[in-house]
């Protein structure tokens, strides 16, 4: 599910990556098909960034801020720098 996010005072956009919601991930992307690839037994999507293709795993997330840039961030460093989920409606 598709929530908003508030990191260091900048409004994102961001997504889990859970290996089985590829056509949510390539909707909030705005792409058709994205790569995805079986590595180590973990589940890898390709995802566009500014620098270059990052390959988010299951539990990582993936973010969007107001510029359409993309990032892949772990879960573990998402829980200590996002702030709270808000609704903007």
């Amino acid at each position: 599910m598709v929530k908003d996010y508030v990191i260091k005072y900048e409004r994102v956009q961001a997504i889990q990556w859970t290996g089985l919601n590829a056509s949510e991930v390539s909707e909030f992307i705005g792409q058709g098909l994205l790569e995805i690839k079986n590595v180590d037994f973990n589940v890898l999507i390709k995802i566009p960034t500014v620098e270059e293709n990052h390959y988010a795993r299951i539990g990582d997330w993936i973010m969007k801020n107001e510029n359409t840039q993309y990032w892949v961030i772990d879960n573990e460093v998402f829980n200590e720098i996002v702030l709270v989920p808000f609704d903007i409606g």
